[in-house]
C-alpha cells in the first residue's frame, strides 16, 4: 500500500448514508442523524465538510456541535444562556476545545463569549457555536417585551403630622410576576406644598392638607394619598385589651387620643404594633391575635404620644417534651435528674404543669422521686412522664462496664470491670427473687478470681467465692454449708477465710479452695465423698478440711449442679489429674472414692473440669474433660448424649481424645439435673478463640438453634457427638457453662450468652446474644 499523502484537499460530502472507512466512520452518519433529530445543526440542509478526513484519530476529532436547547424564546431586555457541547465521530464528548460563538442577526439577539444570549427586537436569531471549525446552530425567538406595572408598597392612604417624614418603597413588576431590577423610578407629588417627596421616595409632612404621591416608570404608575393633619394630639388609652388570650382568639382594641385640653379626637388614626411580634399580631385596626405563648406588650402611638398594656398569650397543652437525648445512657449505680415541659401546638412551654413520672422496668431503672432516675441493673428501660391526659417518655441504656473476667455457674453468673467492680446475674445473694439482668455485687470490694454456683431450686440464692483485694472470701446461701464458715446460716456480707486461699471452685452443695502452698481444701457436703477427706461420714464439713493424699494443687474444680452425685476433680502442680466422689472419675471403674485417684492414661493436664450424674442413670456417673498440656481436650464418663465428643454414644471410664485436630485454649463441661431431663453438654475455647460444643442441644447451649418443640417432649432430642463451632463472627477470650446456659467473653470485654438461664425468664437464647447492657458495647 503507497503511503498516504501529507496534505490533501478538503472533500465536500452530501449528508447521506456511505460506507465505512476504517474505525469509527459507521458512526458519522448516525451523529449527523442525531444532529438532524435534536435541531442543533440548523435548519438549511447544505453541504458538510467530512471532519474526519485529515483526522488520525476519529475519537479526538469534532464531528459535531451541540447548541442546548436548540430552539429557545427570551423576551427583549432578557438574557438566557445556551450551552455548546462537542461530539466525535462516536458522539463521544470531546472537552477542553474553545467555542466561539456568535449571532447572525445581531439586530435581533447578541451572544457573548460565555454563550449569554440577550434579546433585543422582536425577531427570529440564529446562534452559532463553533468548535474546530465546526458549526452548530440554534434558533432563538425573541418576543416582545413584557408589560410592566408599578407597585408601592404599604397603605393606599397615609396620615402625618407637620414635620413628620416615612421612606416609601417602590417596584416595577411585568406581566408575570417579576421584579425588574437596575431601573430608576421617578417620584412626583401633586400638591409639594403640602408633601414633598424627593428621588429615592421619602415623603414630608410641610404643611396642613392632602397630596398624592406618584411613582413612575415608563407609562406605568402607582399613587397613594397623604393627608397631613395637625399636631396637638397630649394623650393615648388603650382599652378592650385582656389579660390573657388563647392561641388564634382574637380581640379588637381600641385607642382613645385625646389633645391638650382632654377633649377625644375623633377619627383620630393611631399605630399599632405588638412585641415580640412573633407571639402576637395586631392589625392597622386594633385586632389582636394570639400566636404563640408568653407576655407581650402592645402599643399604640400617633406622634411621639403613645400608650402600652401587656397580654398573655396562653397555649393549650398538647405533647410532653423531656429535655436530654433519647436514648440517656447510664452505667449502673449512676442516675440523673430528668426534666419536662407541657409543650402547645407551636412548640412553646405551657408554665405551671405537675407531672408523674414512672419506670417501665425498675430492674434496669428506678424513679426515685420527680423525674430522679437512679440505675439498677444492665438493660434497657423506659422512664414516663405524665401530666393530665398527656403522656411521653425517654429511653434509658443502663451500661454494664466491660468484663475482665467471667465466671458462669449453676443457675448464676458473674462479671468483673477492671476495677474490680463485680456484677451479676441469676441467683444473686441477697436479693429475694432471681433477676436477668446484670446489677452491682459489692461496690465496696475490688474482686477477682470468683468461682459462683447455685442449688438447682428457685428457692435458693447462689454461693459466690473468690478474692476481695487479695483476701479470700465467700458469699451467700450455704443451705450444704458450702460458705465454709463454721455455721449453716447464710452470709449476706462476704465470710473471710483465716487460710491463705488463693482460688476457689464453687459447686451447689460444696465449695474447695487451693491454698498459696498447693494443697487443697474442701468443705460443705459429704455425702458423695467429694470433699476427699478419705472416709463417708462425715456427710457434711461446715470448716475447710485439707484434701487427703498431700498433693499440691495448680487446678481444682468442683461439680457444678445439685441433686445427684458429687465429684471433685483436680490437676497437681506436675499435671497429674485426680478426681474423687462419685462420678466420673477417669480412672476405668465407676467406682466412687473418698480419696483422690488419678485419672487414667498419664496424661498431663492443664486443667479438668467435672460434671455430676444423675438418676435415672445408675450408676450416675456425669461426665468429664481435660485440658492437656498441647491442647488436645480429652473426655470420659457418660456418652448417652455425645457430651464426650468423640464421634460416639458409648460411655467411656477412662479419658478418650475428641474428634478433629483442634488446639483449645480452655474446656467447659455442664450438666441439667431436672427432673423429667437430664441435658448434658460440653464447649471448648480454640486458640483463634472460637467457640465449638458438643452433647445435648435441646436448650440451644452449644450456640445454634436448638429443638423448636418443648424440650420436655421425647422428640425434642438433638445430640451433636463432634465439636461444632457456635453461630456467631464473635472472638472469645474466656467461656463458662452453668446448667444449659453458655458464655463467651470477647477480647473487647464485651459478654455473650446463649441457652436457657432458669432464672427470671423463660426465653431462650438460640444464637449467642449479649448480655443485658452490653449491647451498646457491640453498637460501637
Amino acid at each position: 500500500m503507497s503511503p498516504r499523502p501529507q496534505t490533501r484537499e478538503r472533500r465536500v460530502v452530501e449528508m447521506k448514508m456511505r460506507e465505512p472507512r476504517g474505525p469509527g466512520r459507521a458512526a458519522l452518519p448516525a451523529v449527523f442523524a442525531l444532529c438532524m433529530v435534536l435541531g442543533a445543526c440548523g435548519t438549511e440542509r447544505k453541504p458538510v465538510v467530512d471532519p474526519t478526513d485529515d483526522c488520525p484519530d476519529p475519537s479526538s476529532c469534532v464531528a459535531l456541535v451541540k447548541i442546548s436547547p436548540a430552539t429557545s424564546r427570551v423576551r427583549a431586555g432578557e438574557t438566557i444562556r445556551l450551552s455548546a457541547e462537542a461530539l466525535s465521530t462516536a458522539g463521544d464528548p470531546i472537552t477542553g476545545r474553545p467555542v466561539v460563538w456568535s449571532s447572525k442577526t445581531t439586530p435581533i439577539a447578541t451572544v457573548d463569549d460565555e454563550g449569554n444570549v440577550r434579546g433585543v427586537v422582536p425577531g427570529l436569531s440564529r446562534i452559532t457555536a463553533t468548535v474546530d471549525g465546526i458549526q452548530g446552530i440554534a434558533q432563538v425567538t425573541v418576543l416582545q417585551m413584557a408589560e410592566v406595572r408599578v407597585e408601592i408598597e404599604g397603605s393606599r392612604t397615609i396620615d402625618l403630622e407637620v414635620g413628620q417624614s416615612i421612606q416609601l418603597t417602590a417596584r416595577a413588576v411585568d406581566e408575570d410576576g417579576r421584579v425588574l431590577d437596575d431601573i430608576a423610578i421617578e417620584w412626583e407629588s401633586n400638591h409639594p406644598e403640602a408633601v414633598e417627596v424627593n428621588e429615592t421616595g421619602r415623603i414630608v409632612a410641610i404643611a396642613v392638607g392632602s397630596a398624592t404621591v406618584r411613582a413612575v416608570f415608563g407609562e406605568a404608575s402607582a399613587s397613594i394619598s397623604v393627608r397631613v393633619i395637625p399636631l396637638g394630639a397630649e394623650s393615648i388609652r388603650i382599652g378592650g385589651a385582656p389579660e390573657s388570650l388563647a392561641i388564634g382568639e382574637e380581640v379588637r382594641l381600641v385607642a382613645t387620643v385625646t389633645d391638650a385640653q382632654g377633649r377625644t379626637i375623633p377619627d383620630a388614626d393611631v399605630s399599632w404594633a405588638v412585641t415580640p411580634d412573633e407571639r402576637a399580631t395586631i392589625s392597622d385596626d386594633g385586632v389582636l391575635v394570639g400566636r404563640r405563648s408568653g407576655r407581650v406588650q402592645v402599643r399604640a402611638s400617633r406622634g411621639t404620644v403613645s400608650d402600652s398594656v401587656d397580654v398573655d398569650v396562653i397555649g393549650r397543652g398538647v405533647s410532653i417534651a423531656i429535655d436530654g437525648d433519647s436514648p440517656v445512657e447510664l452505667e449502673i449505680g449512676q442516675s440523673i435528674q430528668l426534666r419536662a415541659a407541657v409543650l402547645d401546638m407551636n412548640g412553646d412551654e405551657v408554665p405551671g404543669r405537675a407531672f408523674v413520672w414512672e419506670s417501665n422496668d425498675n430492674g434496669v431503672a428506678e424513679v426515685v422521686s420527680g423525674g430522679f432516675v437512679r440505675a439498677v441493673g444492665g438493660g434497657k428501660a423506659r422512664i414516663i412522664a405524665l401530666s393530665g391526659d398527656l403522656r411521653s417518655s425517654v429511653e434509658i441504656r443502663v451500661r454494664v462496664p466491660k468484663f475482665v473476667e467471667l465466671s458462669v455457674g449453676n443457675r448464676i453468673a458473674c462479671g468483673v470491670a477492671s476495677d474490680g467492680r463485680a456484677f451479676c446475674w441469676g441467683a444473686v445473694p441477697d436479693r429475694q427473687e432471681s433477676i436477668i439482668r446484670p446489677m452491682a455485687l459489692l461496690p465496696e470490694h475490688s474482686v477477682s478470681g470468683l468461682s459462683v454456683s447455685a442449688i438447682n431450686s428457685a428457692r435458693f440464692m447462689g454461693t459466690i467465692c473468690g478474692m476481695s483485694s487479695g483476701s479470700p472470701f465467700c458469699l451467700g446461701s450455704n443451705w450444704n454449708g458450702q460458705v465454709g464458715n463454721g455455721t449453716w446460716t447464710d452470709a449476706l456480707e462476704p465470710y473471710l477465710f483465716d487460710l491463705e486461699l488463693v482460688s476457689f471452685a464453687v459447686g451447689p452443695e460444696h465449695s474447695c479452695g487451693i491454698h498459696a502452698d498447693g494443697r487443697g481444701f474442701c468443705w460443705g457436703s459429704n455425702w458423695s465423698g467429694q470433699l476427699g477427706v478419705g472416709s463417708i461420714p462425715p456427710n457434711y464439713l461446715l470448716d475447710p478440711v485439707e484434701v487427703s493424699g498431700g498433693i499440691r494443687f495448680s487446678q481444682i474444680r468442683a461439680s457444678d449442679a445439685s441433686g445427684g452425685a458429687a465429684a471433685t476433680c483436680g490437676v497437681s502442680i506436675s499435671g497429674v489429674g485426680y478426681c474423687w466422689g462419685q462420678g466420673a472419675l477417669g480412672h476405668g471403674t465407676t467406682e466412687s472414692s473418698a480419696v483422690p485417684v488419678e485419672v487414667a492414661g498419664g496424661l498431663r493436664f492443664r486443667k479438668i473440669e467435672i460434671a455430676p450424674g444423675a438418676a435415672p442413670r445408675w450408676p450416675p456417673v456425669g461426665h468429664a474433660c481435660g485440658l492437656v498440656l498441647n491442647g488436645d481436650v480429652y473426655c470420659w464418663g457418660w456418652n448417652d448424649q455425645g457430651q464426650l465428643g468423640n464421634g460416639s454414644f458409648e460411655p467411656s471410664p477412662v479419658p478418650v481424645l475428641i474428634a478433629g485436630d483442634d488446639s483449645f485454649l480452655d474446656v467447659k463441661v455442664s450438666f441439667v439435673p431436672d427432673f423429667l431431663i437430664k441435658v448434658a453438654a460440653t464447649c471448648g475455647l480454640r486458640a483463634d478463640g472460637v467457640v465449638l460444643c458438643w452433647g445435648d442441644n435441646r436448650y440451644s447451649q452449644l450456640g445454634f438453634p436448638g429443638c423448636t418443640a418443648s424440650p420436655n417432649d421425647p422428640e425434642c432430642v438433638e445430640y451433636h457427638s463432634t465439636p461444632t463451632p457456635i453461630q456467631t463472627e464473635e472472638r472469645f477470650v474466656q467461656i463458662g457453662m452453668g446448667g444449659a446456659y453458655s458464655c463467651g467473653l470477647t477480647a473487647e470485654g464485651v459478654a455473650l450468652c446463649w441457652g436457657r438461664f432458669f432464672e427470671g425468664s423463660a426465653e431462650t437464647l438460640t444464637v449467642p446474644s449479649p448480655i443485658p447492657g452490653h449491647e451498646g458495647w457491640l453498637e460501637r
